[in-house]
């Protein structure tokens, strides 16, 4: 029975023509003809209603609303067929897929950074369905989001988005025809989305800056915690395009010049960084990285900016 039915669901989608459209009736990846994108679908299509609401600021008394009227032969169809269908609609783009964890783990861990256009080769694509809303509600249990990014690139800062409610559901067959439609818009407006991303993202040149540990006076314990600890927590303070490790406790940090503000200079990033920086590094719980209960609980951080090296110096006043 399990044979026939997958029997029949391929004939099925076939019947849509997916991957019988001819070429030129299609749009096709525009980026390297080398590019590989990483997929995966998480969530699953279902009768849930959407719940937007945020708890966290809600007033007493609200309940949730009453679940959609879907029949549960359409889920179960939808549900088997979307990776089959998002899967034939990349590769009539021709866009080379792979839907293995180990593939996307492999090549998020070797895609170098890239500062200009026109150079990237690794993606991911991510495809939600339904889902937690992140303050307590949900997305509707026929809400979809797509993520495009590339492993290239800062993720929260360069990527594509796009929204869409599946609709017009009937038969089986209706059903998959209308995913099909909304899968393909879908991925078009969040590769538009990710195009307009990277071109604001482009305005602002890269410049960098050298964020220096003085370690003379340190101990061998600390100096580790420079290296495994410290060092990461503070650079996740900014949106920093990427560093390069230049000696044990020297980093080389990239950024672009006026994102945080219009006219912004080189000395104003400086001593901006500096300030976050020397917040981040406190001595309670309330700091991001706080260095209470850590080798350095009874040193007083100090950090000094020199713009004319574009560095900024950390150091320690020792404990009396």
């Amino acid at each position: 029975m399990r044979l026939l039915y997958k029997i029949q669901l391929f004939a099925t989608i076939s019947s849509l023509s997916l991957w019988t459209l001819p070429l030129k009736a299609q749009l096709v990846w525009d980026g390297l003809p080398d590019a590989k994108f990483s997929v995966a679908v998480h969530g699953a299509f279902s009768n849930e209603a959407s719940w937007d609401v945020n708890l966290s600021n809600a007033t007493v008394g609200l309940s949730r609303p009453k679940d959609l009227n879907i029949d549960p032969s359409v889920l179960k169809v939808l549900n088997d067929s979307v990776a089959i269908i998002f899967d034939g609609i990349l590769h009539g783009r021709q866009m080379f897929t792979s839907w293995k964890a180990s593939d996307y783990k492999n090549w998020k861990k070797h895609a170098i950074r890239l500062f200009e256009p026109d150079s990237d080769r690794l993606f991911r694509i991510e495809l939600r369905i339904d889902g937690d809303n992140g303050v307590g509600g949900n997305y509707g249990g026929l809400d979809m989001r797509l993520y495009f990014r590339s492993l290239h690139r800062q993720w929260d800062v360069v990527f594509g988005y796009a929204f869409r409610t599946l609709d017009h559901l009937g038969t089986p067959e209706e059903s998959l025809a209308s995913l099909k439609v909304h899968l393909k818009e879908l991925l078009s407006d969040a590769i538009r989305d990710w195009k307009m991303s990277l071109k604001k993202e482009l305005r602002y040149p890269v410049r960098y800056v050298i964020i220096s540990f003085n370690t003379e006076e340190l101990n061998r314990r600390q100096k580790a915690y420079v290296k495994k600890s410290l060092f990461p927590c503070l650079y996740q303070q900014t949106d920093s395009l990427g560093y390069v490790r230049l000696t044990d406790y020297d980093y080389q940090v990239f950024y672009r010049l006026g994102r945080n503000k219009e006219g912004e200079t080189e000395k104003d990033y400086l001593r901006w960084y500096k300030d976050v920086l020397q917040f981040a590094m406190g001595t309670s719980g309330k700091y991001p990285c706080d260095l209470s209960r850590t080798p350095f609980s009874e040193f007083r951080p100090f950090v000094e900016a020199n713009v004319e090296e574009s560095k900024i110096t950390i150091q320690w006043t020792k404990p009396k």
